[in-house]
């Protein structure tokens, strides 16, 4: 004796199509109640910051500082801040312009190695 290990079902598609939409309809009806007595999900606070998480303090230098400091006088530190080889002041306000101290010693670090930005 031979056992058969398929079987064939002849389904009308009408069926199928019928079985198919009563389960979407129950599928959409249970999300929907889910959704409905789910508590609104508040945004948790943020963390305390830590001082870790702050960046580092900035300390601006002035050009009476950045000559003593660096050896060059004003017209030299405008005209190698003009082609690349100096680091850029920034403005504080009005005609105030100060130099970030950590451009300037990464400038006095390699002062011929200096490759910062170009104004263009």
């Amino acid at each position: 004796m031979q056992i058969q290990s398929e079987i064939t079902l002849n389904i009308p598609q009408q069926l199928i199509d019928l079985f198919a939409a009563q389960v979407a309809d129950q599928v959409v009806a249970r999300i929907n109640n889910q959704r409905a007595s789910a508590p609104a999900q508040v945004p948790k606070p943020p963390k305390p910051a830590k001082q870790d998480d702050y960046p580092v303090e900035v300390t601006f230098l002035r050009l009476p500082e950045i000559v003593k400091r660096v050896g060059l006088c004003r017209s030299s530190i405008y005209a190698k801040m003009a082609d690349g080889t100096f680091p850029l002041s920034v403005k504080l306000g009005g005609r105030s312009v100060a130099w970030r101290r950590v451009d300037v010693e990464t400038w006095e670090a390699d002062p011929l190695g200096y490759g910062g930005w170009r104004r263009g």
